[in-house]
């Protein structure tokens, strides 16, 4: 078929007095165009439909300005050679922007109250705890051990945004690399714990660790904001490091190529917002996030 549209070209070019050369030029020129198009034609469905539900859901986050919900997290924390999930269950009240945060604890210590507010102390939150009777709020530092003690993420990334941030960084990092299609599958909609959700997962073959040398200024917060990567992975494969905020100028650490070698969400198909996200490293699961009882206001 393709001889054939070659040689009726070549006649219809003989008949317009153009070069062997030009013709040349013309015929590769219009065998680029069709294989780019038939390439357009038949590329998988499902590229479309899973940027199609992210993307939903990526709206969805930024429309849900102020939100209420009950969280509940399971999170691994490596500490040598033993590991243990850490579980997490409370009841949120927040707004985006300006990012304003209340949180009220049932597991670990039920009654205590986080309550976050930028105008305050940008770097710190109040944290009420249970007595049993009136108490005053105390001030902790966002990356100190009183608010970080078993926990991979600081308050200030409570709600959607850890999860939105995992995914869009994976997916800039598969396309970036070509890989977009072998990274990311699209199941459809499925039946999760009851909810109608879309599912969307995301495999990396290619996960490994890589030598990086740290520039001027930079931390283990600057360097995972930077390449979308769980600070608290950094400082597992570092034990070395200190602190996320130290500089670490000059240093040459260890990082992972990616945030996860595997993830799976579910995305509530009544709001479009994340039902249920998983995150797995080359140990196994590392991160799992519920988000129940939504409430946009």
């Amino acid at each position: 078929m393709m001889k054939q549209v070659y040689v009726y070209f070549h006649m219809f070019l003989q008949t317009h007095f153009i070069t062997i050369d030009a013709q040349m030029k013309l015929y590769l020129n219009y065998l680029y165009t069709s294989l780019v198009l038939l390439g357009v034609l038949l590329m998988p469905a499902t590229h479309f439909a899973q940027d199609a539900a992210l993307n939903k859901m990526y709206s969805a986050i930024s429309k849900a300005n102020k939100v209420a919900f009950e969280f509940k997290s399971l999170e691994r924390m490596d500490n040598g050679n033993s590991k243990k999930m850490a579980e997490r269950h409370m009841e949120v009240d927040m707004s985006s922007s300006p990012l304003k945060i209340e949180i009220k604890l049932f597991k670990p210590n039920k009654g205590t109250k986080v309550v976050y507010d930028p105008n305050y102390k940008r770097s710190y939150a109040k944290v009420y705890v249970n007595l049993g009777i009136a108490s005053l709020p105390t001030d902790h530092y966002l990356h100190g051990s009183t608010l970080m003690n078993d926990a991979h993420h600081p308050v200030t990334a409570t709600g959607f945004k850890a999860v939105r941030d995992i995914f869009k960084g994976a997916q800039a990092k598969a396309r970036s690399e070509g890989r977009y299609n072998t990274v990311f599958a699209d199941k459809g909609t499925v039946t999760f714990e009851g909810k109608s959700c879309h599912k969307v997962e995301a495999y990396d073959a290619n996960y490994t660790f890589e030598d990086y040398k740290v520039s001027a200024g930079e931390s283990v917060l600057s360097i995972a904001k930077k390449k979308n990567l769980s600070a608290y992975k950094i400082m597992t494969i570092n034990p070395n490091i200190r602190k996320v905020t130290d500089k670490l100028d000059g240093k040459t650490i260890k990082l992972p190529s990616s945030y996860a070698k595997y993830a799976v969400i579910y995305i509530d198909n009544s709001n479009n917002l994340p039902y249920m996200a998983e995150v797995h490293d080359e140990k196994g699961l590392f991160e799992k996030y519920y988000f129940y009882k939504v409430k946009v206001k």
